[in-house]
């Protein structure tokens, strides 16, 4: 897996969540205090998941993470709470919660003056992936950004085969980065590289079907070059 030294190609699809950015710093808290005031409003009783719980269906979409953190609930409370902690969550974005990965910034300006065209494809919802987006000045980076709208994507393999369909691009030129088991199984379903992030909220066995795994974001300017070939 790791002996491949290079990957050609002409476009790199990334993950958000884990991969560019992360809201562990403040995450949790969100969850604990948003539950404790959905509960004193609407006189509930939600009980209020454990940190290791939140973290580890982080990058998931959003129907699936409610499911397995609130399984007891009804299908209308799950959206009813999940709209309130991402109302919530972007009000703490936008006031600068979170981080980026250690190195983002650097290396997609130097991917890009490289000639990549990049793209940003993630489970999360279009509003928190606005937020991220505009909070960190992120757009200059992409050429589109791909979120996940109910009622039209099944997953992100789904989401990626649009982003190939839409920009008119050859999956021969393309990759894949990310740091869990989605992004593996979506780089499979379109056919392309995947490149796993050992830094993010994943774990290896979720990355086993990597052509290379990054332990730093920057990394993967020592592996990826421009595919100047036309596609076939």
């Amino acid at each position: 897996m790791n002996n491949i030294k290079k990957i050609f190609c002409k476009w790199i699809a990334f993950d958000l969540d884990g991969t560019l950015y992360t809201s562990e710093p403040v995450l949790y808290d969100i969850y604990a205090s948003s539950v404790d005031e959905y509960n004193n409003i609407h006189n509930t009783s939600i009980p209020t998941p454990t940190r290791e719980d939140v973290f580890r269906w982080v990058g998931y979409p959003v129907r699936h993470i409610f499911k397995m953190l609130f399984p007891l609930l009804e299908e209308t409370e799950r959206i009813n709470l999940s709209n309130w902690i991402l109302k919530k969550l972007i009000s703490n974005i936008e006031a600068g919660a979170g981080e980026l990965i250690p190195g983002v910034e650097f290396t997609l300006n130097k991917l890009q003056h490289l000639g990549f065209n990049m793209y940003v494809v993630t489970n999360g919802r279009p509003a928190y992936l606005q937020a991220v987006i505009n909070s960190f000045n992120l757009k200059r980076f992409f050429k589109n950004i791909y979120s996940i709208k109910d009622g039209v994507e099944a997953d992100k393999g789904d989401l990626l085969l649009r982003l190939i369909r839409e920009e008119n691009i050859s999956f021969r030129d393309g990759v894949m980065v990310g740091d869990r088991l989605s992004d593996a199984e979506a780089a499979r379903t379109a056919k392309i590289p995947f490149i796993g992030c050992n830094f993010g909220h994943g774990n290896t066995d979720e990355l086993t079907s990597s052509v290379i795994i990054l332990k730093s974001f920057p990394e993967i300017l020592k592996i990826i070059e421009i595919n100047l070939a036309s596609s076939c």
